[in-house]
């Protein structure tokens, strides 16, 4: 349990750096940019950038409040675990066996 709790601070601690970066770059190119020291089509392409990193920022919110990243080690045990059940499976049939 604590081990958890280390690696959500850890990586909220590097969300939050990688952030603080990207919130300055942000603020130094409207500055640029008010400052009509800029380009048009400069605008264009950091604009898209904006758009694409805010839909980032969305799905990885969203995938932590679903809970994908409660158990990160688990399947790999689960595997490990199950190893043998599946080759069986998979020489009787040919196919890779999921239970996911």
């Amino acid at each position: 349990m604590r081990d958890s709790r280390v690696l959500t601070w850890f990586a909220i601690l590097v969300v939050v750096c990688a952030g603080m970066g990207f919130f300055y770059k942000l603020t130094e190119f409207i500055r640029t940019m008010l400052a009509n020291e800029i380009q048009g089509f400069a605008l264009i392409s950091v604009s898209t950038y904006l758009v694409v990193a805010i839909g980032y920022l969305c799905l990885f919110i969203w995938s932590y409040l679903q809970g994908h990243y409660r158990d990160v080690e688990g399947p790999k045990y689960w595997l490990l675990e199950h190893e043998a059940e599946l080759d069986a499976e998979h020489r009787r049939t040919g196919t890779i066996l999921y239970h996911g």
